[in-house]
């Protein structure tokens, strides 16, 4: 298999970053993870067992460079000084869902809105796995990488469809994602904190779905 990127760096554990490292060891990919807080004993543990380097209390952004790529953590905000120091160095930041959707081939729908998206989502995922292979990720339950790597080492295949509930910071964190359907459910003023008390700043960050998406775009 080729990959786009020889070997990554992960900033930020979590749920997003923990899965990415489970993608990236499923898939034999060199990978280091750093957190600026301490790490959970369970994820030490998990990353030892999946034999991926990591640091914790802070970043080593040496290291980080070195990198052919940076998977952030949606919660980690592009102004902050880690993430604004590697786009300065020229390093390729995207976020988990945005990588780990390059190891499928699924039909992939993306949801988002301020408000009920997580039923949209689920509701989406339990019509259509009544006839396909679909999984529901993102947003809410795991992680896309962490689907992904679950289902390669169970031996199971690529699944069809995978239904992405997707916030606004992890449309901020899109490269290169394409959709094959998009849904907004709606936008009302929500953390604004993130953009600046902006509501238009925010509003464009939810629009970002329609442009990630390359067949049909669904208003509500």
């Amino acid at each position: 298999m080729n990959h786009p990127f020889p070997n990554i760096a992960i900033v930020g554990a979590g749920i997003s970053g923990m899965g990415a490292a489970h993608l990236a060891y499923a898939l034999g990919i060199p990978a280091f993870l750093s957190d600026a807080k301490p790490l959970k004993a369970k994820d030490k543990e998990l990353l030892e067992q999946w034999g991926i380097g990591y640091e914790e209390n802070g970043h080593s952004m040496d290291r980080l460079k070195a990198a052919a790529a940076v998977i952030k953590s949606p919660g980690i905000p592009h102004t902050s000084a880690t993430i604004q120091a590697l786009k300065n160095a020229g390093r390729i930041v995207l976020g988990e869902v945005d990588w780990a959707a390059q190891y499928t081939k699924a039909k992939l729908i993306g949801i988002t809105g301020s408000n009920g998206k997580t039923t949209t989502a689920t509701l989406c995922h339990h019509i259509i796995a009544a006839e396909k292979d679909a999984v529901l990720a993102g947003n809410v339950g795991q992680s896309l990488a962490g689907t992904l790597a679950d289902r390669m080492q169970q031996g199971q295949p690529d699944p069809e469809v995978v239904v992405l509930e997707l916030s606004s910071f992890q449309l901020d964190d899109v490269v290169q994602l394409k959709l094959d359907q998009g849904i907004l459910t709606n936008i009302t003023p929500d953390h604004l904190d993130r953009y600046e008390y902006d509501i238009r700043k925010y509003a464009a960050s939810k629009m970002q779905l329609a442009t990630y998406t390359t067949g049909h775009f669904i208003y509500c």
